[in-house]
C-alpha cells in the first residue's frame, strides 16, 4: 500500500505515508458505534470489506444497493420450489463477473439480511417463487435466470451486524491513519476484488 493512492466512488484514500494529516469520512450511529467507511450517500464499506446501505430504520436497505462494479441487488429472494423454500437466490442482471461483497435487507418471511460473497460468477437456474413480503411467497412459473446465492448474514464475514443501528447516522472526518488501521484487511480485500473485476473478461 505504501505510496499509493486509491480513488473509490469519489472518495480519496491515500497511502498510510501520505495520511498524516488528511482525514476521511467515517459514519456513526446515534451511539456512536462507528458502521464503516462513507463512500456514497448511505452507503459504506465494513471493515470486512462489505459494501451495505442502510434504511431509516438502520436496517441493511433491500434496494439501491450495488457492488464495487455497479452491479445492482434487490432484497426479492428467489428460490428453485413454489413455496419460497430451501436455498434462497438473488436474479441478477448480468451473466459476467460480479465483484459480490454485499449485504442487503430482505422480504423473506423470515426477514433478516443476507450477503452476497465476494468475487462470485452468477449461475444460471430455473426459479418457481419469490418471497415478495413478511410471510408473503408469491408462486410463478418457472423462468430461468443468472442467480447468486443469498447468504443469511453473518456478522463475522460481514462486519454488519443482525441488530439495526441506530439513527440517525453521522458522518465524522476522521485521520485516514485511523481509517487504514481499521479498515486494513477488509477494505483493502473490497479494493481488490473492484480491482480484479475491472480487467475480469466477460463470460
Amino acid at each position: 500500500m505504501l505510496g499509493r493512492t486509491l480513488l473509490v466512488s469519489g472518495m480519496l484514500l491515500l497511502s498510510p505515508a501520505a495520511s498524516a494529516q488528511a482525514v476521511g469520512p467515517l459514519l456513526y450511529d446515534d451511539h456512536d458505534t462507528l458502521m464503516g467507511v462513507s463512500v456514497d450517500p448511505g452507503v459504506i464499506i465494513t471493515h470486512k470489506g462489505f459494501r451495505v446501505k442502510f434504511d431509516r430504520f438502520g436496517y441493511p436497505a433491500m434496494e439501491g444497493t450495488e457492488d464495487a462494479i455497479g452491479t445492482g441487488y434487490s432484497g426479492h429472494l428467489y428460490f428453485a420450489n413454489g413455496g419460497c423454500s430451501g436455498d434462497p437466490y438473488f436474479v441478477v442482471s448480468t451473466i459476467g463477473y460480479t465483484s459480490g461483497g454485499v449485504v442487503i435487507g430482505s422480504d423473506h418471511p423470515q426477514r433478516g439480511s443476507y450477503y452476497v460473497e465476494k468475487s462470485v460468477l452468477p449461475e444460471s437456474r430455473l426459479l418457481a417463487s419469490r418471497a415478495v413480503g413478511p410471510f408473503v411467497c408469491e408462486p410463478m412459473e418457472a423462468f430461468e435466470s443468472p442467480t447468486l446465492p443469498a447468504i443469511p448474514n453473518d456478522p463475522g464475514v460481514t462486519g454488519v451486524p443482525n441488530e439495526p443501528y441506530w439513527p440517525p447516522f453521522r458522518i465524522e472526518m476522521e485521520p485516514l491513519g485511523m481509517l487504514f488501521e481499521l479498515m486494513r484487511d477488509g477494505f483493502e480485500s473490497s479494493m481488490h476484488s473492484a480491482r480484479d473485476a475491472a480487467t475480469e473478461p466477460l463470460a
